[in-house]
């Protein structure tokens, strides 16, 4: 059975809910996209659907150096369009404060008891798989500005049953020692995924097939998919066709559940990280740690520095990676070049900051920007000249 369509009036929705009561908005496809799950070229089909009957004006321009594309969206009126009761349903679904997705209700086999498809509960009586497309999962915490702490997002799906399978898949990108050692740890079984071509990952089509195939045994009462690729929608038809459950977990809705950094690993591929050794001293400075060792000591110093020169140089600029990172290390090459290398470490402290969210990602309309998250108690101990 076929998706059913999205719909331009749910579109629409999507649209005015991001706006608020502003009339326009920037990078309307990344952030529709990031929105709605759908495909970039579906979002724009249904721009055009949309300007074409007068709701929206779309305005092109250079979009992070890629070439022309939909870079602002004007919306030209509010009232006229209309709504379908299951689309506004579906919408709602999708976006419920429970974050797990409703499936459809199969019709009762004869003489048993109805077959319950939706929300997954404590009361469920049998076993599930939870199924965690990690690049989303972190890109969707990144994007709504909040770290997410694995550990966390396992001890929340465990409230939903009993787990027999936890599995984390890993695109070509994000298989890596200290990623895997992190899941690991967190209680998450890695699955790496092969490439496949044009430079595309494999993820949501070995997602797809693992829950296909533990939909048919008859050990397992469902799955969890933890995405919110909107790719796997058509999951849930697969379990009500075989009297299952098939649910969604949305970590964005789950802010408060899942958010938080996890306990670096103990194993030493993670440990040898060096963007994994900036993140320690960034701890260290949050928690003014004593008794450091002379590296550990020299890594917190150069966060330190890095800090107050960006707050004493650069506050009111909006500057790029790249551009701040070259802008920094002109700054600190003659006293910290002995020790630390531009494209190596100071690339691996600052990645450390974005990551502890000590460097705040920003878009602007046609750019990314980073500046210093003033509340962090990294920025402000070092700038209150915290010494160690």
């Amino acid at each position: 059975m076929g998706r059913p369509a999205f719909g331009f009036g749910r579109m629409m929705m999507c649209i005015l809910e991001l706006v608020g009561e502003a009339n326009e908005l920037s990078l309307p496809v990344e952030k529709l996209h990031e929105k709605t799950g759908l495909t970039k070229t579906s979002i724009r089909n249904y721009l055009d659907e949309l300007k074409a009957k007068g709701f929206i004006e779309i305005v092109l321009g250079d979009v992070r150096g890629r070439g022309f594309a939909v870079s602002r969206l004007i919306v030209k009126k509010r009232d006229g369009i209309s709504v379908s009761t299951d689309d506004l349903q579906n919408h709602e679904a999708l976006d419920d404060k429970q974050s797990l997705v409703a499936s459809r209700k199969p019709e009762p086999i004869p003489d048993s008891a109805p077959t319950r498809v939706g929300n997954l509960s404590p009361a469920e009586p049998s076993f599930f798989a939870a199924l965690l497309d990690y690049d989303n999962v972190l890109g969707s915490a990144r994007n709504a500005g909040f770290p997410i702490s694995f550990s966390r997002l396992r001890e929340l799906v465990r409230k939903f049953g009993k787990i027999l399978f936890a599995e984390a898949f890993l695109s070509p990108t994000t298989n890596r020692p200290e990623i895997v050692a992190k899941l690991d740890k967190a209680g998450w079984t890695v699955v790496a995924c092969p490439p496949e071509a044009k430079d595309k990952d494999s993820v949501d089509a070995h997602i797809i097939n693992r829950a296909l195939n533990y939909l048919h045994l008859s050990s397992l009462g469902g799955v969890v998919v933890i995405s919110r690729d909107r790719d796997f929608i058509n999951l849930e038809h697969s379990a009500a066709d075989v009297h299952k459950t098939c649910a969604f977990l949305n970590v964005v809705v789950e802010k408060e559940n899942v958010e938080g950094y996890d306990e670096q690993s103990g194993n030493p591929l993670y440990e040898s990280g060096m963007v994994d050794r900036f993140g320690k001293a960034i701890e260290q400075i949050r928690s003014s740690w004593g008794g450091l060792v002379a590296a550990e000591e020299e890594r917190v110093r150069f966060v330190g520095e890095i800090i107050r020169t960006i707050a004493n140089r650069y506050s009111s600029d909006h500057l790029g990676f790249k551009q701040m990172l070259w802008w920094l290390w002109e700054c600190l090459k003659l006293r910290w070049g002995r020790i630390f290398e531009r494209e190596h470490h100071l690339k691996s402290a600052m990645t450390a900051m974005v990551n502890r969210q000590v460097l705040l990602r920003h878009e602007g309309h046609s750019y990314v920007y980073y500046t210093l998250n003033q509340q962090d108690k990294c920025v402000v101990n070092s700038l209150n000249g915290m010494k160690v």
